[in-house]
């Protein structure tokens, strides 16, 4: 660690360093309108039949328009809203049981595709060892009950006990005020934390900007490239990063001698 500082916590990002959707290459466009007719199939189930064309109008732009707001301004949003948005341009109000089931069926082709990163989980089992706190930051339009089943499907969950969602922090990465939130949370200062994540500007230069180290996982399916943003670490899978915070701390102490 080039800091004089004492590591205390972890913060990740999700998507890309914990857990990835099978195949990475996966189309978020095509997994949308799969969910959208999971909806409209389950609709149909309760008797609620509102004519296909006015269905597909409803959304036709509502999610595209509703993913460029949130790039634009850094305020988070949630697909729930999107849907509910939606059904109430149809004139629709549902009971909370036909909600429930019409929602599943949206988020259902989610859930099919995700897998955890090789190694997630003995790396976060390693970091607890060393009594480090762990937590995310994750933007996402997902809401927070839906990644966290996929977290405990992947057997993530309890590992990381402090998680924050864009859909429900207000604000998307690198706007400072999620990571912190996430610094509230999981009570430490700045100096005291690394972040690890996939992508310079929302993993490095968001985190370095509110005064945390950052680490640069490389994956396989996109580089990241920008000179003016340097990771305090660069590694090339999750499974190295035990290491790498060792050998941080290791500089540590021999420059205090």
């Amino acid at each position: 660690m080039t800091r004089n500082s004492v590591l205390k916590a972890v913060l990740f990002d999700l998507v890309g360093t914990l857990i990835h959707y099978e195949g990475h290459g996966v189309d978020f466009g095509a997994l949308g309108q799969e969910g959208l007719r999971g909806f409209y199939a389950a609709l149909r189930r309760f008797g609620i039949a509102p004519a296909a064309e006015a269905f597909a109008a409803a959304y036709r732009d509502r999610f595209a328009h509703a993913y460029r707001a949130t790039q634009e301004t850094l305020r988070g949003d949630s697909t729930d809203r999107v849907l509910q948005e939606g059904l109430a341009s149809l004139g629709l109000s549902l009971t909370d049981g036909v909600w429930a089931a019409c929602r599943a069926a949206f988020y259902a082709p989610i859930h099919a595709v995700i897998r955890p990163v090789d190694g997630a989980v003995e790396t976060l089992r390693a970091l607890q060892a060393r009594c480090l706190r762990l937590g995310l930051v994750s933007n996402t339009f997902w809401p927070a009950d839906v990644h966290d089943a996929d977290m405990a499907a992947c057997g993530l969950l309890d590992l990381v006990p402090r998680r924050v969602y864009s859909s429900a922090a207000g604000y998307v990465k690198p706007h400072p005020q999620i990571y912190r939130r996430a610094l509230a949370e999981i009570g430490v200062q700045p100096e005291d934390v690394v972040f690890v994540g996939d992508r310079l500007k929302e993993d490095v230069a968001g985190p370095q900007g509110v005064g945390l180290r950052a680490v640069l996982v490389e994956v396989p399916f996109r580089e990241e490239h920008d000179a003016s943003i340097v990771p305090d670490a660069r590694i090339a899978s999750l499974k190295e990063l035990p290491a790498a915070l060792a050998a941080w701390a290791s500089l540590r102490t021999s420059k205090q001698k």
